[in-house]
C-alpha cells in the first residue's frame, strides 16, 4: 500500500514538474506539445452543491450525460497517442451523479494501464456505502474530495446544501476501507476559511491524507460574488507574494493551451475548465479528433498570444483574475 501511494505521489510531482517544462519549452522555443498530455472529461453537466466559489447555480441547464460511445472514441484516441496521459473524470459537474463513473474508469484503465493516470474530483456527498464499495474494486488512482473548511459552521457557509458531517464520515470510512489509490482533501482559500486552514492541514495530515490546495479565482469573470469572497492582499503568506511575484516576473503564462484539453459532455473543447459560460469553444469531438483540434488555428493563434503578451484579448483570458494578478483584492 505504501509503495503504491508513494508511487502514485511521485507520479503526481512528476506531472507537475512537466507543466512548468511545458511553459518553459514554449516560451523559449516557440514549440508546444503535438498532443495534450492532461485531459479533463465532463462525464455529467450538473451539480448537487450550491458553492460560493462556483457559478454552477447561477448557470441554468438540462442534465446531460456524455454518450458511451462518445467518451470510448476519445479515451481510445488518448491512449492512441499518449503513452501516459492524465485523466481527471471532472469538469464543472459532480462526478458521482453518473451512476456509470466507475464503469468509465475501468475502461480508462483496461485501455491505459497503470500508465495512464485517472483522476476524480468530487464534493463528497454521494459517496454512499455502496459507492465506498465500489471506489474499493476501482483502479481509480487518486480521489479529490473538496471540504473547504475545518468547521461545520465555516462549511454550511461556503458549500450550501451539503452535509458536512456526512462527508467527514465518508472520507474516513475511506481511509478505513481497502481503497489502494491516493486520497487529497481539497480546500480552496477565501475570506470566509482563512482562518481554519492551519487546522484543516493539521488534522487531515495526521491521518495520512494529502492536502489539495488552492485559491478562489473569479472564474473568467463568471463567478459574480468575487469579489465579496477573495482574499485582501495582507491576508496571504510571504510565500504565496513570492510565487505570485514569480509567476508575474518570470512565467506569465497559463499552461491549459499549452497542456490540456477540455471537454464538455456534447463533446466541445473549452480553452478552460474555468470558463462557466463557454465563451472559447475550440471545436468538437464528434466532428474532428482531438489531435486536429488540438493543432488547429485557433489553438496556435492562442498559444502565440500567450507567447506574445496579448491573452487580453482572447475572450476566456481578458478577465480572468488569474492571469491579470486580480485575485488579490
Amino acid at each position: 500500500m505504501k509503495n503504491k501511494k508513494f508511487t502514485k505521489k511521485f507520479i503526481f510531482f512528476n506531472h507537475l514538474l512537466h507543466l512548468t517544462k511545458s511553459i518553459f519549452f514554449y516560451k523559449l522555443l516557440k514549440k508546444t506539445n503535438s498532443f495534450p498530455t492532461v485531459f479533463q472529461i465532463q462525464i455529467v453537466n450538473t451539480c448537487n452543491g450550491s458553492c460560493l466559489m462556483c457559478p454552477n447555480s447561477t448557470i441554468e441547464q438540462n442534465t446531460e450525460y456524455i454518450p458511451d460511445n462518445l467518451f470510448k472514441k476519445i479515451i481510445d484516441e488518448i491512449i492512441h497517442h499518449s503513452p501516459s496521459p492524465s485523466i481527471i473524470l471532472s469538469l464543472q459537474n459532480e462526478p458521482f451523479l453518473d451512476d456509470n463513473l466507475f464503469n468509465k474508469i475501468q475502461y480508462v484503465k483496461n485501455k491505459g494501464g497503470e500508465k495512464t493516470q485517472v483522476l476524480v474530483v468530487t464534493n463528497g456527498s454521494l459517496l454512499t456505502n455502496e459507492k465506498i464499495n465500489e471506489l474499493e474494486k476501482s483502479e481509480l488512482d487518486s480521489l479529490i474530495i473538496s471540504l473547504d473548511a475545518f468547521t461545520e459552521e465555516t462549511f454550511n457557509k461556503i458549500r450550501k446544501g451539503l452535509n458536512f458531517n456526512k462527508i467527514k464520515t465518508s472520507i474516513e470510512k475511506i481511509l478505513k476501507s481497502n481503497f489502494s489509490g491516493s486520497i487529497f482533501v481539497g480546500y480552496v482559500k477565501q475570506r470566509d476559511n482563512l482562518t481554519e486552514f492551519s487546522k484543516f492541514k493539521e488534522y487531515w495530515r495526521k491521518k495520512g491524507v494529502g492536502i489539495h490546495l488552492d485559491f478562489v479565482n473569479n472564474r473568467s469573470s463568471d463567478l459574480k460574488n468575487f469579489k465579496k469572497i477573495c482574499l485582501k492582499y495582507d491576508e496571504y503568506s510571504f510565500g504565496e507574494k513570492i510565487v505570485y511575484f514569480f509567476f508575474q516576473r518570470y512565467l506569465n503564462i497559463c499552461p491549459t493551451p499549452l497542456t490540456t484539453v477540455n471537454i464538455l459532455t456534447n463533446g466541445d473543447v473549452i480553452l478552460c475548465c474555468n470558463d462557466y459560460s463557454k465563451k472559447m469553444i475550440l471545436g468538437n469531438v464528434n466532428k474532428n479528433s482531438i489531435l486536429d483540434i488540438w493543432n488547429n488555428e485557433k489553438y496556435k493563434r492562442i498559444r502565440e498570444k500567450f507567447r506574445d503578451n496579448e491573452y487580453k484579448t482572447i475572450k476566456a483570458c481578458q478577465n480572468c483574475s488569474v492571469m491579470n494578478l486580480k485575485f488579490i483584492s
